[in-house]
């Protein structure tokens, strides 16, 4: 959902491609670079040299994908919120400003919140699938080629393919919650709010789609053509409707007194409820919590957080910043290992660090750990909030026609990513002219995507798209062959054999 990394994607896409080949076929080494051993954070002179409001504008770079996200799955009570901005908070000043000096960003795994949100998983489903990515993650950190690997197991338009239905399942949900409401009957929450607000984010979002192909072709682009691409069409929709939500706060607790002026006894029936710091999510948890668990949400999330969190993000920090030590794809691992271990049996949200996130936060300004601490302490301070109710009472208290339109920007952007990886356009064409070559991906991507809607069930659908993908490659269903035509090669490389192999470039 946040648009501006998109096209900064565009910018270092031809500097990452020119290693792929080397990401992919050569393991982890125990002598890469590793990590400075000091703690940035501990030195003065790193403070003075990192303090200015650019750094504190990049910390929010990542709150379009973070918000509809979160405050969905705390409404649904898939999570605990306390838990989840503290886990969070620490995370990011530990990663930021003690082990890497890097805007590393902490996004919420969009796979398992996807499905959380549109198959309604419980608080312990949710909790397990965290904890086995954990697992997965601590195991690739000790066994280097495992990432490799699994890589090369699972194609790319499988991947797509996940996130298509994933995608589809979300934005379908955000309009469930929109269809249910009143047109006009209520003035916080009502159709008419959705309807107004999606016209204003269609204009929005219609000029920063189109802002890649200004960008790549020199066209001049005016003043408020520069507003309207960005313009941060998320977290202003976030912010009309908490602006909503205190409205009908205030409303409701004036009308509750005004009702309760000859009764002095009766109380306001705005309720906070509170929520402790350290939960333990998995008490009671059964074998079909388990295996809900882990088929629903970490088998569907472990490749994609394999490609954006292992791969991707370690070859992007690499392009912007250079002069920084070497961030390897090891120390990501026991980093998402260990985070989801540790915070995910207390009922926090599953994370990891994503390659979308580092584009985004250092596009608009962030260029050392300064701001994830920045942003650390704001979660941690939220976290406060949260324990004694007060943010957990106005998320309840969230518009639903603002939170079912954020839910379908983004399902429609994780939806868009998944189709995009396998169908590029050709030059000079708009983004449905699929280049040559790519039908047979496209298909495997497209049937992939429709049985996880059909079936719900994500492990189904990959079943069903790794299958297709295997006829193709064949030969036994017609067009698999590319007929002599190389097609697209924006995101694929070639190695020594002359195969064509795919970069690991994919946002999750």
């Amino acid at each position: 959902m946040e648009e501006t990394s998109s096209i900064f994607y565009e910018e270092i896409e031809e500097n990452i491609l020119s290693e792929s080949h080397l990401l992919q076929s050569s393991p982890i080494s125990p002598s890469e670079e590793s990590l400075s051993p000091s703690s940035p954070a501990s030195d003065a002179s790193w403070w003075r040299q990192n303090c200015n409001l650019l750094e504190l504008s990049g910390s929010c770079g990542d709150f379009g994908t973070l918000i509809p996200l979160l405050v969905a799955l705390s409404r649904q009570r898939a999570i605990y919120l306390a838990p989840t901005l503290l886990g969070t908070g620490i995370v990011h000043i530990i990663s930021g400003g003690l082990v890497w000096d890097i805007p590393m960003p902490l996004q919420p795994m969009k796979a398992i919140a996807s499905l959380a949100i549109a198959s309604d998983l419980t608080r312990l489903e949710v909790s397990i699938a965290g904890v086995g990515i954990g697992i997965c993650f601590l195991l690739f950190s000790i066994f280097a080629g495992a990432i490799d690997t699994l890589h090369r197991w699972i194609p790319p338009s499988v991947i797509g393919g996940l996130q298509l239905g994933v995608g589809w399942k979300l934005a379908v949900k955000g309009i469930h919650m929109i269809q249910e409401l009143p047109w006009i009957e209520n003035p916080y929450d009502c159709k008419l709010w959705s309807i107004f607000s999606g016209l204003s984010c269609l204009y929005f979002l219609k000029a920063q789609l189109s802002s890649s192909g200004d960008h790549h072709s020199g066209t001049p682009v005016g003043c408020w053509q520069k507003f309207r691409q960005k313009f941060p069409v998320g977290l202003s929709l976030f912010l009309l409707g908490i602006i909503l939500a205190v409205m009908n706060l205030t409303n409701t607790r004036h009308a509750n007194t005004n009702n309760s002026s000859s009764d002095l006894d009766q109380k306001d029936t705005i309720q906070f409820t509170s929520e402790a710091f350290v939960v333990n999510a998995l008490k009671g948890a059964t074998w079909g919590d388990w295996k809900t668990g882990i088929l629903e949400g970490t088998l569907p999330q472990l490749p994609l957080t394999t490609l954006n969190s292992c791969l991707s993000v370690c070859l992007l920090a690499k392009n912007l910043f250079p002069d920084k030590p070497v961030v390897e794809r090891r120390a990501v691992s026991w980093s998402i290992g260990l985070m989801n271990i540790f915070f995910c049996p207390m009922g926090s949200m599953p994370h990891c660090h994503g390659a979308g996130g580092l584009a985004g936060q250092n596009k608009l300004g962030a260029k050392s750990g300064l701001s994830m601490v920045v942003l650390g302490v704001f979660k941690i301070t939220l976290s406060i909030l949260a324990h004694y109710g007060y943010l957990l009472t106005l998320f309840d208290a969230l518009p639903s026609s603002i939170l079912g339109l954020l839910l379908v920007i983004a399902g429609h952007e994780l939806a868009l990513t998944g189709v995009s990886s396998v169908a590029h356009p050709k030059e000079g064409t708009s983004w449905t002219a699929f280049a040559p070559g790519k039908q047979p991906d496209l298909t495997v991507t497209l049937m992939t995507g429709l049985i996880i809607v059909g079936t719900g069930k994500t492990h189904v659908g990959t079943l069903c798209g790794l299958i297709t993908y295997l006829l193709h490659e064949s030969g036994h269903v017609e067009g698999s062959s590319n007929d002599g035509v190389t097609g697209d090669t924006d995101l694929a490389t070639e190695d020594s054999a002359g195969n064509e192999e795919y970069s690991p470039l994919h946002r999750e």
